[in-house]
């Protein structure tokens, strides 16, 4: 197969040969039916709740489907049930359900069996004058602990509620089907001097580029004995970084390794051990620091960058000298929500690979509002262990966003720096000293979502934000109190 890319570079490509595998059909089985095997969470009252920005969603397993929204000062509590759960009619709907040729529905782009449960004579509705009614689809997923994955009203007053569960995962036609990586191979004309496209070579460079950029002081802090380092004034706001020569010029030596490799130069990478160093007293203070939530990271390429403040926020900006700096904020650490969140969703929350924790998932909610969907923007953040190549920077750090639904995103931050730090945390992804507090600038109610700052035309390549919260001010003598008016967009 030629293809040609928008360079007009040529490429010939060898598709793999996918065999086709038909439907796999159960001829015998004799264990419990799905409803048998959903049993154990209407004896035990399990419930799942789903958390939106002005209502919650309440689904108590083979009782009731309930959405609330209760006002804080006034308590005055609206509810409407979604469906109520007969056993009797469930029993009905049983009867005409072939268990071993389920349905399916496209979820997250897999086409995924499923056990439906009907909830009906919900509250009556004002524009049908007909009770509400929810189908809840149950989906396996392997240690999946009930949590809802959407909700959707598919018509008026009636809707639909997905859940994944371990529980029916043990039937196997609900077992979802293993999925094979093909890889595809792509062969570039001989007389190429490369083979990558220009346009990955140009996006590698900018990346590497970029990193590059952020850590060029050190090259003349190298040639400053490190004693003679000027001390920043009391009120500065950076945050100053001592590192002997030899260690400046090692990561001086790795990064230009890095830029050759990019850029098309030297084909070798010396870079090719992964090690375990031990950090140093300086890169052990920018972890206590980065932990206590008192250093924030900032990365990503493009447009848009990242601001991550561990315990605190999670923002959106851009930037440019001597122009207004525009954030959105993602979302804001709210601790009893991130635990009823892990709680639903204890799969996700720690990753481990030889009994040694390499990821850990925290839940940042109640970002700005999405025009899209008129909800609070909100922001997963997976803090993953990354291993260091010997010669390279124990300090590097990697910072990525996606969008898997509108709105809804992931942070991926990466760095050795994290490897220690997520030995201790507790069942919910959480530090022991997780910093109980959240940035006042950019967390009031019904104030600002997006802040712009005017940036100086010398910003200083390293910065600290200053940590505001209620029980800081509490222990200082004088406090300061900042008000943001909303801005026009």
């Amino acid at each position: 197969m030629s293809i040609v890319s928008a360079d007009n570079e040529k490429y010939e490509c060898v598709l793999p040969i996918i065999e086709s595998q038909s439907k796999k059909k159960i001829e015998q089985y004799t264990g419990p039916t799905p409803s048998e095997l959903l049993k154990p969470l209407y004896d035990e009252r399990t419930c799942s709740y789903r958390i939106e920005s002005y209502w919650i969603y309440e689904l108590c397993h083979g009782r009731y489907i309930n959405q609330y929204h209760e006002e804080k000062e006034t308590k005055i509590r609206t509810e409407y049930y979604l469906g109520n759960f007969r056993q009797d009619q469930s029993d009905e709907d049983e009867k005409t359900f072939d268990q071993l040729n389920p349905p399916t529905k496209k979820i997250e782009g897999d086409d995924r069996p499923y056990f439906p449960v009907h909830y009906r004579q919900g509250t009556i509705c004002d524009l049908t004058g007909k009770p509400r009614m929810t189908t809840v689809i149950y989906v396996c997923e392997e240690n999946a602990k009930n949590p809802i994955q959407s909700l959707s009203e598919i018509s008026t007053c009636t809707y639909e509620i997905v859940v994944l569960t371990s529980r029916l995962c043990s039937h196997p036609s609900f077992q979802p089907p293993p999925v094979k990586q093909h890889e595809i191979v792509c062969y570039a004309d001989k007389d190429k001097s490369n083979a990558k496209p220009i346009s990955m070579i140009a996006m590698e460079k900018e990346v590497t580029d970029e990193f590059f950029r952020e850590y060029s002081s050190f090259d003349k802090a190298a040639q400053t004995p490190a004693e003679n380092i000027p001390k920043p004034s009391s009120g500065s706001q950076t945050v100053p970084i001592e590192l002997h020569e030899q260690e400046l010029k090692e990561i001086l030596d790795a990064l230009k390794a890095l830029r050759n490799v990019a850029g098309g130069g030297k084909s070798g990478n010396p870079l090719d051990e992964r090690v375990r160093p031990t950090p140093g007293a300086e890169e052990a203070q920018i972890i206590q620091d980065f932990w206590a939530g008192r250093s924030c990271l900032y990365g990503g390429s493009g447009w848009w960058k990242y601001e991550f403040c561990y315990g605190r926020k999670v923002i959106q900006y851009h930037e440019e000298v001597g122009k207004e700096r525009i954030e959105i904020l993602l979302g804001t650490f709210n601790e009893k929500l991130h635990r009823e969140w892990a709680k639903q969703h204890s799969y996700k929350i720690i990753k481990k690979e030889e009994d040694r924790i390499t990821q850990v998932s925290n839940l940042y909610t109640g970002g700005a509002i999405c025009e899209e969907t008129g909800a609070h923007r909100s922001c997963e953040v997976r803090l993953r262990c990354r291993e260091v190549d010997e010669g390279g920077s124990y300090a590097r750090i990697v910072i990525y966003l996606l969008e898997p639904h509108t709105c809804e995103y992931v942070l991926v931050v990466e760095s050795a720096l994290f490897c220690e730090g997520l030995q201790h945390v507790d069942e919910n992804g959480l530090q022991i000293d997780m910093p109980n507090h959240v940035d006042s600038d950019f967390v009031e109610e019904g104030s600002a979502v997006v802040k712009t700052i005017q940036i100086p035309k010398k910003a200083s390549p390293v910065r600290q934000a200053p940590v505001d919260s209620e029980e800081a001010d509490d222990e200082e003598e004088e406090t300061t109190t900042k008000t943001h008016e909303r801005p026009e967009i």
